[in-house]
């Protein structure tokens, strides 16, 4: 059973979802777009696991992340089974996912969705009173850079065709 959803964002890419599933699935990608300094992921299926060391708000760590969803340019999701900055002491069942919902326009929508379990009556406090909001602004800056990066691969590839 999948832990309640803490907070959700969203924002219209103007690229396929074609483009922006490639760039999702592709883990040796996520220093392009996320906090993620390095890690040693490739391509996510379901069972595949990534190791990456992240900078999250100045802390370094590293975070083990297994791929438990993948529907091809729909959806792709994955859950947290060990980092050392301290998430997994504070909350259960920590996941996200990304959801690519096409527009008639060709733009997508892209929905990034963060859900977990906090572990204790002070981890419940922090949640209500820091966590939703710390998760909320990782969330837009990742969609901010799954952005800049897909929209500018797009004007690239549509500059060099003029």
């Amino acid at each position: 059973m999948r832990a309640p959803a803490q907070g959700h964002d969203e924002v219209l890419i103007l690229a396929p979802r074609e483009e922006i599933w490639a760039i999702l699935e592709d883990s040796t990608r996520l220093p392009e777009w996320t906090t993620v300094l390095r890690t040693t992921g490739a391509r996510e299926s379901p069972g595949s696991v990534r190791e990456c060391q992240v900078n999250f708000e100045g802390k370094t760590g590293s975070v083990v992340e297994r791929c438990v969803e993948s529907d091809p340019c729909r959806r792709i999701a994955w859950v947290m089974d060990h980092d050392t900055l301290g998430f997994s002491r504070m909350l259960s069942d920590f996941g996200f996912s990304f959801t690519l919902t096409p527009t008639v326009d060709g733009e997508t929508l892209v929905r990034t969705e963060t859900y977990y379990r906090p572990r204790t009556l002070l981890a419940n406090v922090m949640n209500l009173l820091l966590m939703r909001r710390k998760f909320r602004a990782a969330r837009q800056r990742f969609l901010g850079g799954l952005k800049a990066l897909a929209e500018s691969a797009r004007e690239a590839r549509a500059g060099g065709a003029r």
